[in-house]
């Protein structure tokens, strides 16, 4: 294989990861809103507590 092909491989391999890091990224966001939407749905059910 040439140089160009192996650094064009690193090249996609390297785009993949950013962008699967992005999505991870997201992912954990949306996990956390909803837990934090699941704490305030908790407290509207239990005011005695807060």
């Amino acid at each position: 294989m040439s140089l160009k092909v192996l650094g064009d491989i690193n090249e996609n391999i390297q785009t993949k990861i950013n962008e699967t890091k992005l999505k991870t990224k997201q992912i954990q966001k949306e996990d956390l809103q909803n837990a934090l939407d699941m704490f305030r749905l908790d407290d509207t059910h239990h005011p005695e507590k807060v």
